[in-house]
């Protein structure tokens, strides 16, 4: 207790300790601002409100008047969390406000205009609704402004209601039966309502149920997942391969849409790319395996650095650019160089012996230069570097100016029991993400060959291992489902801090790759394959326990669902020269594609 002090008259006694009911208040603001009225009151139950000094923790939400009256702000997009402190006579006691924001009603053109009035009815636990995507427990980039939900309904239901619940936020939109063909609905959020409901929830939950009936008063049905939003925007470019394009898409991560960035000449495809961490060069093969090779400029892809070269004169198949750009890590039929990032040019050929002599292929340098990650194949699982058979091991092998040293073996490949193949870096070069896969394996490239064959395999799945060697961890949640053909595992260049959040208390990385899973109604199961991102809560990593710290995984919205999409290769920024180069809502400044403000 604070020790007793002479008061004068009309003011409380000091001696008392303050106190503030409610202490913990919660206010729905809908179409109007909000109050709450507080009370604060000495150690001997005296109300003393209008003699103490008021304030709050964040103006922004509010005000607070001389006698403890809140006031919301308004209108807000999104509400908070704010401390309310009384102090009198060198005394203080604080209380909790939360701010919930409750939208408007959003009815779709399908809904009638009293279906918010539908839902009165019993609830019932029969199964007649399932959310189809996103799946359960999905940790989302909160700067996708494009969400589809999609359910399975009974054909009897014909009146639903989405509802959204952040800490901040309240949303409830409402859907007719013309979204629900046979049963299978879907419904898509308009533009700045889903993000509303991410940007809301950074680092936390969005609670999402739907709910259905058939008329007003009957038996309600309800299905419900539990989402997560990023505590930032995924930041990085993307450049991706698509096969049904000949070519190679790009865009900042946020953009609506995904522009052509390449579909190369009339020598054929361009792929197999390998793109610098700036954005700047683009490093690609054109024509297929073993054809031809050229560096173009990451602003505009009809402009050569490196003119194809036809002669083959320099010729590789995958690579990977040093953190600087100034070189590439290539491979061509098993054997790996150091080449000019710009020109092409060999500089050096990387010794065999320094694995083993065996073949190489998929090489990727860490992104802080000191190692090169690889697969080792024996010449007998050895077809070419698109196509290995069984028993890749995951290598590492240490780089120093020039100067390589004796590589690591990570990760076992075995004959009948694991391949491994793709490995990629994490951020801070901590951890290599690969993909493995065990018999049964499909072979679908090479006639008579029962192996695990590593190109468009359907047995493919996610795991991880410690740059510093130890057991490899399944990323179960991310794969998701086996025989989906998951694969080409690439991180996003930048790591989030969850902090104390109520998820973790580690960091949070984003990687994105291929599958055949079905999204939702939108492509069939093992129609095609996809691009798809999951999150890795590195607490889980650090832990030492070999938990899995992935989520399950989202469609990646900017693809187009009816291309085939693989090798997602990921950049700091999107290289440009002009605006045009950018796509909509982005502007060229400085060299890089720049979100327009607002």
């Amino acid at each position: 207790m604070p020790t007793a002090r002479g008061t004068d008259a009309g003011v409380a006694d000091a001696a008392a300790a303050l106190t503030i009911s409610p202490g913990t208040s919660k206010l729905f603001m809908a179409s109007a601002a909000a109050t709450q009225k507080f009370v604060a009151t000495d150690g001997s139950g005296k109300d003393v409100t209008d003699q103490v000094s008021w304030s709050i923790s964040d103006a922004a939400l509010g005000s607070i008047s001389s006698g403890g009256l809140y006031t919301t702000a308004y209108p807000m997009a999104y509400g908070g969390s704010l401390k309310v402190t009384a102090t009198l006579n060198g005394d203080s006691a604080t209380a909790t406000v939360s701010i919930v924001v409750v939208r408007p009603d959003v009815l779709d053109p399908s809904a009638a205009s009293d279906s918010p009035q539908s839902f009165s009815g019993p609830a019932t636990t029969g199964a007649m609704l399932g959310i189809v995507y996103p799946f359960d427990g999905t940790m989302l980039a909160r700067n996708i402004d494009q969400m589809t939900l999609q359910w399975q309904a009974d054909t009897a239901l014909k009146v639903f209601r989405i509802h959204a619940v952040t800490s901040t936020v309240e949303a409830s939109f409402y859907v007719g039966a013309a979204l629900c063909p046979s049963g299978q609905c879907s419904y898509t959020f308009r533009s700045g309502d889903w993000q509303n409901l991410t940007t809301s929830s950074a680092g936390a939950v969005v609670a999402l149920t739907v709910e259905a009936t058939a008329k007003a008063g009957d038996k309600v049905a309800s299905a419900g997942a539990t989402l997560y939003s990023s505590p930032e925007d995924v930041k990085g470019g993307l450049y991706y391969f698509s096969t049904t394009l000949k070519g190679i898409r790009r865009l900042p991560f946020g953009a609506k849409t995904a522009t052509i960035f390449s579909t190369g000449d009339t020598i054929g495809c361009v792929g197999c790319h390998a793109v610098s961490r700036d954005g700047k060069k683009v490093a690609v093969e054109f024509g297929g395996g073993d054809a031809y090779v050229g560096i173009l400029d990451g602003s505009n892809g009809s402009k050569y650095l490196m003119p194809i070269d036809k002669t083959q004169t320099n010729t590789w198949n995958f690579s990977s650019y040093s953190p600087d750009g100034s070189k590439l890590i290539a491979v061509s039929k098993g054997t790996l160089s150091v080449r000019d990032g710009t020109t092409g040019a060999l500089i050096q050929k990387v010794d065999p012996a320094w694995w083993g002599g065996f073949k190489a292929t998929t090489p990727e340098w860490s992104p802080d230069g000191k190692s090169i990650a690889f697969v080792s194949v024996s010449s007998g699982q050895f077809v070419f570097d698109q196509e290995i058979i069984d028993a890749g091991d995951i290598m590492v092998m240490p780089y120093n100016n020039g100067s390589f040293g004796a590589a690591t073996k990570l990760v076992v490949g075995a004959v009948g029991k694991d391949s491994n193949f793709y490995p990629s870096w994490s951020p801070d070069s901590k951890w290599i993400v690969f993909a493995s896969a065990s018999p049964p394996c499909n072979s679908p490239e090479i006639t008579g060959v029962s192996g695990c064959v590593s190109y468009d395999q359907k047995a493919a799945r996610l795991r991880l291992v410690s740059a510093d060697g130890g057991s490899a961890i399944e990323l179960s949640q991310a794969t998701h489902a086996l025989y989906k053909t998951v694969t080409w595992p690439k991180f996003a260049p930048f790591i989030q801090r969850l902090g104390s959040s109520e998820q973790s208390s580690g960091d949070l990385m984003f990687l994105t790759f291929s599958s055949k899973f079905a999204y939702g109604w939108v492509v069939a199961d093992e129609a095609r394959p996809q691009l798809w991102m999951s999150a890795i809560d590195t607490s889980k990593l650090n832990s030492g326990s070999g938990m899995d710290p992935s989520y399950p995984p989202f469609w990646l919205p900017f693809q187009d669902p009816n291309e085939h999409n693989h090798q997602a290769i990921w950049t700091t920024e999107v290289g440009c020269a002009l605006d045009t180069d950018c796509p909509s809502g982005y502007n060229c400044i400085a060299g890089s594609c720049v979100p327009i403000p607002g």
